[in-house]
């Protein structure tokens, strides 16, 4: 029958997927069939509808003209071209026909040639198009009304009308419905085709792979031996295939599986320690292990087949009679049945064994009992331990007649099966007044009912396994009420069950009295608790709250209801809890925790600061039972103490700003502490000179004579008060000494008596050396108006003598030897000039001319002057810095600085030696700058330093004064003190660093200039002196020798030259005559040169104006007379000088002097 399958799967199925697309194929071309007609009727209703339409449009319109019939007529016949229109006429309202495409049909009733005219039409008051299909739904019949005028003998006189149509189908369906034929035959053929091949794939690839899978089954469900078939299938057949391997790799090892379990449990069985029976349903034996074969009698293979109650009879030990065998009640039931502790069994020997078993069925995978195993041990030495037991109790219980406790022994119901005598001789009964009786039943406990239901309930809870502990009242034998502890407790057998029940009682009369008054005493103790203001909790293992009195409700805000029970949580927040946590740790463990401070919470939200005092709980055993805690609200304490710490921080922030320094002494001299000031000002910190004595800073301070001074300071009148300022000498920790200035004051005693003392410092080393260069620019101030007003004076004698020298060397040329005589009054002259030039300097009364000058440009243009200066015995070095940053000074000054510098180094190395210029960048910092009295800022430093013989401490601080000098008649005392002058006038300062012996460095410090040093340009020669023409020049000068002088020299050049004494007699004479050019001094009396000046220029802007002047005063001057300011002649001046300078003025153009 193999053919079965194949023919259902190669031709049933192929059959029926073709069937049914076959009858798909039919019903879908009918439906579309159907479609496709409904579309033509549909289409042909539209058609109609237009075609009647106009129709009736011109039948109406040639209704009103001539010939109106026959024109009717034709439109009719032209309709007729359309060979479906079978039947198109006009029917008039009484149904006849007045026109149609059918000449014979013409005045006959409708109703007789047309088969399918509806006469109701004709008679219908409807003006609507009606169409629809005939009955035999292959025609359309179509109504279309007209309206008509009547007209009399025409066609009009009929008011109304009807267009009639009647439409052919039939041949367009027939053509619709062979086209539906041919779509579906060919649709057919095509799925048919395609489904055959499918077929034939299908066979190949599903089917005939399938017919080997199912071939292959068959092979493994009856080999079993992990039998694999070739995997050379596609797709899903490949997967199937795969998945049969592998079922078949499965079942294989399965039943290796099973067959080596099957072993394992032969061997199981036959090594367990119990003896193991098995039976089939109907309680026949099928197994039994080695020990069942030993403890029945029975050999295994005896034994199958035979009923267990044959090799299995039991009995009861004690009474010896048949127990029934658990076989039938496990099959009946299918329950686990366990035989009682006196079970014996008998062995085919006879043999008897005291065993302990338990029997339970087998069920299949179903649920359903197949048999039943029965396992058993033999106990017969723990049975006969157990006889031992009983035999040992009965002794135990002759020994509890001697007790003075009484013991009952009761069974697990409550009945009294033992007492002895000391109950019995309590209450006055004998053994048979309770034996056999329910203990609550017993007279001992007739005293009160409810008595009698708490020992009930007691035996009852002891019968259930648990240990009940009382305190009860009894009646004695006296009647008398006594207390007694009353604890009941069950007996166990070795297997956990509750086999007796023991009641013991003890007089606990005394101990009930000491519990009286120690309750009275607790009573105390709770009345001290609730009335104390300290609120007091107590906790439970649980950190729950058992107790607290009314300070701890008072204090957190809930009664004591609220929170007994609750944990600490509910007076503790969030960021506590961790902290609390720990400290409840350490207490139970009794490891830290006594005291702690933390916030809590109270009932209203609000956060207090809390001081917990705690101790744990000890009972007599030395266990923690719980925690008791006494609490303090230290809220406003702690507030208090924030508000100290935040003023003493506030305080301390203050002594660390202040600029001052603060320093505090006890009365034994030890510093306490400094602050920030203090430490920069004597280069300790405050951990370095705590307990030091006042002494390493202030070596001269005598702390002695504090007690002095507070001892004035309290007398009225004294003015030697200890807040006093003194000045003394500090001592900084690299051991240099500054001037240091203090005042000190007695603050309160310490916590412990000690008295402290604090002072302020104040560093006086800036405040000093600006004092000294006060006091150093008053000097020179001075002694600068006294120079200058000395120097003017001695130009104007000076420019005489040159003056003269000069006109004697034009004059008396020829005279033999005066030349040199000559030139010695002119060289004198030239040196008394010279030096007249450096008082003014000093006297700061010589125009300074400052510009933006590059340091290292100008060093190098003096060094061959400066080489040529200190001879060739010195050897002078440059060590310059790259990049100088420019300054802003004048450069005439820093050369004659330079020079006498130079100079000064020379007589300092009479043997030679070496001096060295070196530059440095320099940014100071405030406290630098501040050392050296200039503001914080970049500078140029400039170092002149040699190695000379070096300048004593006593002469370094005089150096800088005017006119001092160690250089004797050969110095004039005025180089320093002018290069001290110049360096202020720039901004900076100069510093000298010498030491005997070694050398001398000056240190010049030159403030950096931002802007721009400007492009220099060569100027070329002056011109020679032009030629005179005779111009007159007026000369105003209030000395009469100079302006004789004057007068001479141009008078000798061919000017003309008038003079006047003082500024008034030179406007005198300008208002008479015109001059070319005022030469007039700037310093007389009355009017000075400036004011003649502006004057002249104002009034006579013809005239050109040159001043002339050896001093210039500190009067301020216009922007006008800028230019006069700065074209200064100069006094003495030289003859070429004033005839140069009076040439180039006339050169000048007019209005610019």
């Amino acid at each position: 029958m193999q053919w079965r399958p194949k023919l259902q799967l190669r031709l049933l199925v192929p059959f029926i997927v073709l069937v049914s697309t076959s009858l798909l194929i039919l019903f879908m071309a009918l439906y579309n069939h159907q479609v496709a007609e409904q579309s033509l009727v549909n289409n042909r209703f539209e058609l109609i509808k237009r075609t009647l339409a106009l129709l009736k449009q011109e039948i109406e319109y040639n209704a009103t003209q001539p010939n109106y019939i026959n024109n009717s007529q034709r439109l009719l016949m032209s309709q007729s071209v359309d060979s479906n229109i079978q039947t198109l006429t006009l029917i008039d309202a009484s149904g006849q026909i007045v026109l149609a495409n059918r000449t014979a049909w013409k005045n006959s009733p409708a109703s007789q040639q047309l088969p399918y005219f509806k006469t109701s039409k004709t008679t219908a008051s409807s003006e609507e198009f009606t169409i629809d299909l005939a009955v035999d739904g292959h025609s359309i019949q179509a109504y279309m009304p007209l309206k008509l005028a009547p007209i009399k003998n025409s066609l009009r006189s009929r008011e109304s009308g009807l267009l009639y149509m009647s439409y052919d189908l039939s041949r367009m369906k027939a053509a619709l419905w062979q086209q539906t034929l041919y779509d579906g035959s060919l649709i057919w053929l095509i799925t048919s085709i395609l489904l055959l091949s499918l077929i034939l794939i299908l066979d190949k690839l599903i089917t005939r792979p399938l017919a080997r899978l199912a071939a292959f089954s068959q092979e493994v469900s009856q080999q079993q031996s992990g039998l694999q078939i070739k995997d050379d299938f596609v797709g899903e057949i490949s997967k199937l295939a795969q998945i049969l391997n592998h079922m078949s790799r499965q079942v294989s090892q399965s039943l290796k599986a099973i067959s080596n379990q099957r072993e394992n449990l032969e061997v199981t069985l036959h090594s367990i320690g119990d003896a193991v029976i098995t039976t089939d349903d109907t309680g026949l034996v099928t197994r039994m292990n080695p020990v069942a074969e030993q403890l029945t009698g029975w050999y295994a293979y005896e034994a199958r087949g035979l009923s267990l109650k044959t090799i299995f009879p039991i009995i009861d030990a004690s009474t010896r009679a048949t127990i029934p065998n658990p076989v039938d009640k496990v099959l009946a039931t299918g329950e686990t049945v366990y035989l009682t502790n006196h079970t014996t069994l008998i062995a085919k020997d006879g043999s008897e064994y005291q065993i302990a078993d338990s029997a339970a069925p087998i069920r299949d995978a179903e649920n359903k009992i197949i048999g039943m195993v029965l396992v058993f041990n033999d106990v017969t030495e723990a049975y006969q331990l157990r006889q031992a037991a009983r035999n040992i109790q009965q002794q135990i219980e002759s020994l509890f007649n001697d007790m003075q406790s009484m013991a009952v022994i009761l069974n697990c119901d409550g009945t009294v099966t033992f007492t002895n005598n000391t109950p019995l001789k309590f209450r006055g009964i004998t053994a048979d007044d309770v034996l056999g009786k329910k203990l609550w039943n017993c007279p001992w406990f007739d005293y009160s009912s409810d008595l009698q239901g708490s020992i009930q309930n007691s035996c009852a809870q002891a019968a259930a396994g648990k240990q009940t502990t009382l305190d009860i009242q009894i009646s004695n034998a006296q009647g008398e009420i006594v207390w007694i502890e009353y604890s009941i407790h069950p007996v166990v057998d070795e297997e956990g069950q509750v086999v007796q029940v023991l009641a013991e009682g003890r007089d606990i009369s005394q101990r009930k009295q000491a519990e009286e008054a120690l309750n009275a005493s607790l009573q105390h103790i709770k009345l001290y608790r609730e009335q104390t203001p300290l609120a007091t909790i107590e906790w439970n293992m649980e950190f729950q709250i058992e107790d607290w009195n009314d300070a701890a409700s008072k204090m957190f805000g809930y009664t004591l209801d609220e929170v007994k029970g609750r944990d600490a949580n509910i007076i503790v927040p969030d960021s506590a809890k961790a902290e609390v946590n720990h400290v409840w740790d350490s207490a139970i463990h009794q490891s830290g925790g006594e005291i702690n401070i933390n916030q809590n919470i109270t009932k209203d939200g609000q956060l207090i600061l809390c001081e917990w005092h705690n101790r744990s709980i000890v009972n007599q055993a030395g266990d923690v039972v719980g925690m008791a805690s006494l609490v303090l609200d230290v809220t406003a304490e702690h507030q208090a103490q924030i508000a100290l710490i935040k003023k003493e921080q506030e305080q301390r922030e203050i002594l660390n700003t202040l600029v001052e320094g603060i320093i505090t002494v006890n009365d034994k001299g030890e510093v306490l502490s400094i602050n920030p000031a203090a430490e920069q000002m004597f280069g300790y910190t405050n951990e370095e000179i705590n307990g030091q004595n006042l002494s390493i800073i202030m070596p001269n301070y005598n702390f002695d004579n504090v007690d002095q001074y507070i001892e004035n300071a309290l007398t009225a009148t004294t003015s030697d008060r200890l807040g006093r300022r003194r000045e003394i000498i500090g001592l900084h920790k690299n051991k240099t000494t500054f001037p240091l200035q203090i005042s000190a004051a007695e603050l309160p005693p310490a916590t412990d008596g000690t008295r402290r003392f604090i002072g302020s410092c104040n560093d006086l080393t800036e405040s000093k050396l600006q004092q000294e260069h006060l006091q150093r620019t008053q000097k020179m101030d001075a002694l600068g108006k006294i120079v200058g007003g000395i120097a003017h004076d001695y130009n104007n004698m000076l420019g005489v003598i040159i003056g003269y020298a000069d006109l004697m060397a034009i004059k008396f040329q020829d005279i033999e030897g005066l030349d040199k005589y000559i030139g010695n009054i002119s060289q004198a002259g030239e040196r008394g000039r010279d030096l007249t030039k450096r008082m003014l300097a000093f006297s700061k009364q010589d125009t300074s001319q400052p510009e933006a000058v590059e340091l290292h440009a100008l060093l190098t243009e003096q060094k061959e002057l400066l080489s040529k200066s200190i001879t060739t015995l010195i050897k002078l070095e440059y060590k310059l810095c790259d990049s100088p940053w420019p300054l802003w000074l004048d450069a005439g000054e820093l050369e004659d600085t330079l020079l006498n510098l130079a100079i000064n180094a020379k007589y300092a190395m009479p043997n030679g030696g070496t001096l060295v210029l070196a530059t440095h960048k320099r940014q100071l910092s405030f406290a630098d700058a501040r050392a050296l009295g200039l503001a914080e800022g970049d500078y140029m430093e400039l170092k002149v330093s040699d190695d000379g013989s070096g300048i004593s401490e006593e002469f370094q601080n005089k150096i800088f004064d005017p006119f001092f000098t160690t250089k004797g008649s050969d110095g004039t005392g005025l180089g320093l003190s002018q290069a001290y002058g110049f360096m202020d006038r720039c901004g900076g300062t100069i510093r000298v660093n010498s030491t005997l012996g070694t050398g001398t460095t000056f240190s010049l410090y030159f403030p950096r200039y931002e802007g721009a040093i400007p492009y220099q340009v060569s100027l070329a020669d002056k011109p020679a002196q032009s030629s005179v023409n005779a111009e007159k020049i007026l000369i105003v000068d209030d000395e009469p020798a100079l302006r004789e002088l004057t007068r001479e020299i141009l008078t000798i050049a061919g000017y003309t030259v008038l003079i006047a004494g003082d500024a008034n007699a030179a406007l005198a004479i300008l208002e008479k005559e015109a001059v070319d050019v005022m030469l007039s001094d700037i310093i007389m009396p009355k009017m000075n040169g400036y004011d003649l000046a502006k004057i002249v220029s104002e009034k006579y802007p013809g005239t050109k104006i040159q001043l002339a002047s050896g001093y210039s005063s500190e009067q301020a001057i216009n922007e006008s007379q800028e230019k006069l300011h700065r074209n200064i002649l100069r006094k003495p001046f030289r003859s070429s000088d004033l005839l140069n300078t009076i040439a180039e003025l006339l050169e000048t153009p007019n209005n610019v002097h």
